[in-house]
């Protein structure tokens, strides 16, 4: 079991935030495992949709395999970039449930724009789920704490982004989580 999957019980997690059978949902930055993809998939059954998105080509191939393996039907691959302003995600606009970003921040240069690219993703009462290191709290496989953002830096960058609310998520002890809803 990779230590993703240990630190982050993504089914929990993903049920706790009101994932249900028929959703649709992006998961942006799927990265080595795309953890937070399978259990969604779990969650939203055959009437459901996830779009896993990621940059590297390379990951995305590595998870379709992953996907047939399991016989998978109901995840789509999407190559793209999710802070692209001017290049958005070949994703219909409000046509998604939910967004999540999981342990992107070390890559992620303005939460602001993941924000408006979720923000044109979603539907009304559509949520946002970010997760992400708490650079207080030391991990080895964590990034280093000069790229992490606190919980407080992040709701900082998302003020004024089109959400309605912004609530902090108990994730647990490395983690910090916010459930943001779209108006």
């Amino acid at each position: 079991m990779s230590a993703g999957r240990t630190l982050l019980d993504a089914f929990n997690i993903l049920q706790q935030a009101g994932i249900e059978n028929g959703h649709h949902l992006v998961d942006f930055g799927i990265g080595n495992s795309g953890h937070f993809s399978l259990a969604a998939s779990r969650l939203v059954g055959v009437r459901g949709k996830i779009y896993a998105v990621d940059i590297m080509e390379e990951m995305l191939r590595t998870f379709d395999k992953r996907c047939a393996m399991y016989g998978l039907t109901n995840i789509m691959s999407v190559h793209g970039d999710f802070e692209g302003v001017d290049r958005p995600l070949p994703i219909e606009s409000e046509s998604v449930d939910f967004v999540t970003s999981v342990l992107n921040a070390a890559c992620v240069e303005n939460f602001q724009f993941l924000a408006m690219e979720a923000h044109r993703l979603l539907k009304p009462q559509g949520k946002l789920l970010i997760i992400d290191w708490k650079p207080e709290v030391w991990h080895p496989i964590a990034p280093p704490k000069h790229l992490l953002r606190s919980i407080y830096e992040a709701k900082q960058e998302l003020l004024n982004t089109g959400f309605t609310q912004i609530n902090e998520v108990r994730i647990g002890r490395h983690h910090w989580g916010l459930l943001l809803s779209h108006a």
